[in-house]
């Protein structure tokens, strides 16, 4: 949920001289009867171009646009997930992968990380992919690729998912995907 409103600033509006540093305070007031879980809100700094006076011709403006990401964990968070299933994707502007799709059950932030097993319909192992640490938001469900190293051949894998997102046990999940 958002943390948006509970967030308040400091000095925002100041000009920088070349290598100079400014320190930004920011305060969360958290509700007293906001319900338990992780909260999240996003603090965005951009660069203003110096002013280029009217009618001085055409140029080029820059800005530079930097994120910050604040988590609030408020009271007692949970933090539990599901595999709900797999799907392979061809490469197109990345690597071929397989992507799990995970939801986050939880209360709180969960970020998982594992590997994909995937197996012929003989039982042959065929590759291990890795999944990188990747975030999901509570009640959210999202695609965690697994990147292989070259693309499946046709045919029906059976794939088995291994996530770790930090809890005493991690998950698995296993089902096939169909290469057509």
């Amino acid at each position: 949920s958002s943390a948006a409103q509970w967030l308040s600033l400091s000095d925002l509006d100041f000009v920088l001289a070349p290598s100079e540093v400014h320190e930004i305070n920011y305060t969360l007031d958290v509700p007293s009867d906001a319900p338990a879980g992780t909260y999240w809100t996003a603090i965005f700094f951009e660069s203003n171009a110096p002013g280029q006076g009217e009618g001085q011709g055409i140029g080029v403006e820059t800005r530079v646009r930097v994120g910050h990401i604040v988590y609030a964990h408020v009271g007692e968070v949970t933090r539990s997930g599901e595999i709900q299933g797999f799907r392979y994707q061809e490469p197109v502007d990345e690597p071929s992968s397989v992507r799990v799709s995970f939801s986050n059950t939880g209360n709180g932030l969960v970020r998982v990380e594992g590997h994909v097993e995937l197996r012929s319909e003989t039982g042959e192992l065929v590759e291990t992919a890795n999944i990188a640490d990747t975030a999901t938001f509570p009640g959210y469900t999202r695609e965690v690729p697994a990147y292989l190293s070259e693309p499946l051949e046709p045919g029906r894998y059976l794939t088995l998912a291994v996530l770790d997102y930090g809890e005493a046990q991690v998950i698995a999940g296993e089902g096939w995907i169909d290469v057509p």
